[in-house]
């Protein structure tokens, strides 16, 4: 069960780190961002389109853009992030009724 929860641990950062890259648009200024090098981020991604098999960025000499995976990927991990962002603020307010009664 250990390796599962590590494993898991790992593709949510993998995520994390995708969604970090597209956002900002260069994997240099999104390590330092998530204060990991940019060895280690670049190797994450390569990890994460491997896994998924296909390529989520075109890399230019100014950064990366996203292809249509990773546009795809994007939205879907942008909307993911927004929905549990809603979830946390709908459990606070539960705690807060609760605590208030």
């Amino acid at each position: 069960m250990g390796s599962q929860r590590n494993f898991s641990t790992m593709i949510l950062n993998y995520y994390q780190y995708f969604y970090q890259v597209a956002l900002i648009g260069n994997i240099t200024k999104a390590a330092k961002t998530l204060y990991i090098s940019q060895p280690a981020l670049s190797k994450a991604i390569s990890n994460l389109e491997t896994q998924l098999n296909c390529q989520l960025f075109e890399r230019t000499p100014k950064g990366v853009s996203l292809t249509l995976e990773g546009e795809l990927l994007f939205q879907n991990v942008k909307e993911t992030y927004s929905m549990l962002n809603d979830t946390k603020n709908r459990i606070n307010s539960i705690q807060k009724k609760t605590f208030s009664e």
